[in-house]
């Protein structure tokens, strides 16, 4: 028992280090987001050897695997296509050469977008509070139980208000439940954040007045 889980284990390195040599070898668009440390020559001739026993296993294991998959209840040809397909999938993956249709590895492939700039311009509302303070209103924490101003904003409403926040039927709701609390109405102003904390970040700040109904709505 313990010899097969040393076997298991020992099987399962020499492939991660074969894994290891396919993707470091052929570039990949991927490379110029990560800092890939420089190896060494020696620590290749290392992984190199250490190919050769996986080779011979393999070689070894070959009669047993054929043997076995020629006495699956399946026709020679479909077996055939489906080896094929598996081999091209496992080619593609080992290679770093994901590429749809074939291999569509989803959010373990090397598909990489363009990252989103540093800072960016969001429309915010700004109310002034019973103490005189310029606050930020959030839709999403006034359908909790730490809303301050909107106590009628459940979940739902806050969604359909985050959405469509500068259409004047959301403005007119908040500022209706503000006049409810004797507070002015709020301001809807641009202002830049980052994009990283999502901290707002002290600039030049353009008001928004929704004057029409139905007006185009605002992209977070």
């Amino acid at each position: 028992m313990i010899r097969r889980i040393v076997r298991v284990a020992v099987v399962a390195c020499l492939i991660a280090n074969c894994l290891d040599l396919t993707t470091s070898i052929i570039a990949s668009p991927v490379d110029r987001w990560y800092d890939t440390p420089k190896r060494a020559a020696w620590e290749w001739a290392i992984q190199l050897a250490l190919v050769l026993p996986l080779v011979l296993l393999a070689a070894r294991q070959a009669p047993r695997a054929v043997a076995a998959l020629r006495a699956l209840p399946v026709p020679r040809n479909a077996l055939v296509v489906c080896g094929l397909f598996f081999a091209l999938e496992v080619g593609h993956i080992a290679l770093r050469l994901e590429t749809y249709p074939f291999s569509p590895v989803a959010m373990y492939s090397n598909a990489v977008t363009t990252p989103p700039p540093v800072v960016q311009d969001t429309w915010r509302y700004l109310v002034i509070d019973h103490s005189k303070t310029l606050q930020m209103l959030s839709f999403e924490r006034e359908s909790t139980a730490a809303s301050q101003f909107l106590t009628d904003f459940d979940y739902r409403t806050a969604a359909v208000a985050t959405q469509y926040s500068r259409t004047r039927a959301v403005f007119s709701l908040v500022t209706e439940q503000l006049a409810a609390q004797g507070l002015p109405k709020p301001l809807i102003v641009r202002m830049p954040y980052s994009t990283r904390t999502g901290v707002p970040i002290p600039g030049p700040m353009e008001r928004f007045e929704p004057l029409l109904p139905g007006h185009a709505r605002d992209k977070r």
